[in-house]
This record gives structure tokens, sequence and C-alpha cells, in this order.
């Protein structure tokens, strides 16, 4: 099985704060979703790996398809759903999806390093204030995806 990369939103894609919900549901805000670009050329030499959502913007929509029809067409074309909705905190949901879904090999990208163990060598931490624009976190997700693609 191919690896699964688990992303959070706010504090990856753009600063925390910057984005708001109109009432239709779409996302607005100047700077929403800024640096996806950087995620999209990293994920160029990782085409087999499954974006999952872990972030709390799951808990705001009750499927994976009213959630994806809010991120970015770029983004919503690589996510392949969510963690569970029923478990709030982001790392219970991985290791739900994780056990159900039978899934050994995985990185989680996240601006909130108190959410996990101490240690966990699947975690990629960025600044919120900076996100995927950091090129040191570009360059630890890229050697955290390679260490955890399946020997084949």
């Amino acid at each position: 099985m191919a690896a699964t990369l688990f992303i959070d939103v706010d504090g990856v894609f753009h600063r925390p704060g910057t984005v708001s919900f109109n009432e239709d549901g779409t996302v607005s805000g100047e700077g929403a979703f800024q640096w996806l670009p950087h995620l999209l050329a990293v994920l160029e030499d990782f085409p087999d790996v499954r974006v999952l959502v872990h972030s709390s913007w799951r808990m705001s929509w009750e499927t994976d398809e009213q959630l994806k029809a809010v991120l970015p067409p770029a983004l919503a074309s690589r996510v392949a759903g969510a963690t569970p909705r029923e478990l709030a905190s982001r790392f219970a949901s991985i290791q739900a999806y994780c056990e159900c879904e039978q899934v050994e090999h995985f990185v989680i990208l996240d601006d909130e390093p108190s959410a996990y163990p101490v240690g966990l060598e699947q975690l990629v931490v960025c600044d919120p204030q900076a996100g995927l624009s950091d090129t040191a976190v570009q360059e630890r997700l890229r050697r955290a995806l390679a260490r955890a693609l399946p020997a084949v």
C-alpha cells in the first residue's frame, strides 16, 4: 500500500486566522491557501501518496465530498478524504484511520507539535507563520515521504 500524508490546513497552507467561511460554505480571506503550491510541488515527486485531512476543518462538514468542495481544486483532487470526525483529537483520528485502513506508512504535516507524542518520527512540523513556505519544511517533508514509502 502507498504511503499516506495526513495534512492540517491552518498554519500549513496559510497563517491561522487568515480564512473565514461565507454563509454558502465557501472560503474567503486574503492569503487563503497561499502556500499550497509548495505542497503540490513536493507531491509531484510522490504521485502515489494518499492525502487525508486530519485538520479541525474536517469537523465543519458532514462528508468528505463537502469538505473537498471548499478546498482549492488542485488540493481537492489529491485529497482522498478525512480522518474520522467522531474523534476530535487529531492524533487519535489518525491512529483510528491507520488501524481501520491498515495504514503502515504515513507522514503527518501539522503546525501543532503539542497534539502529538514527543519524538513521533512521522511528524513534520511547520511554524504557523510560515507554513509550507519554509524551504526547510519542504525538505523535511520530502525526506519523510521518501522514508515512508514502502520498499518494493
